[in-house]
This record gives structure tokens, sequence and C-alpha cells, in this order.
């Protein structure tokens, strides 16, 4: 749905489980994965809704490519 209004900058992706591995990284990755094999998204745009968005509605500095 947010893919077809085209209201990305609105999804955030994040992770607050454990994964498979421990590390709650792992899990963010994955959830991208699982993103890009679902829907038409391309994984460099996973990535910022990951890293980008989430940095913006927390308002760091950090995990934002400019």
């Amino acid at each position: 749905m947010a893919m077809a209004s085209k209201t990305r900058h609105r999804i955030i992706t994040g992770n607050d489980a454990l994964s498979r591995t421990g590390v709650i990284p792992s899990g963010v990755l994955r959830t991208a994965g699982v993103l890009c094999s679902f829907t038409e998204l391309k994984p460099e745009n996973a990535i910022a809704l990951a890293r980008g968005n989430t940095a913006k509605v927390h308002g760091l500095k950090e995990g934002v490519i400019e």
C-alpha cells in the first residue's frame, strides 16, 4: 500500500527481537530482505528505509547518507 501511494518516506524498518544469531542488526537486514522479496522494493531502498527513515524519526544524525 505504501509503495503504491508513494509514501515510502513514512516506512520505518526495525526489529526489537533477537534474531537467530542473537544480533539485532541481523534481524533488520532480514526484514529488509523480506520486504524486497514480497514487493518491488530494491535492496538499496530497503536499507534506506531501515537507516535513513528511522534516523529521521528519532532525530539522529547517524545512519543518514547525504
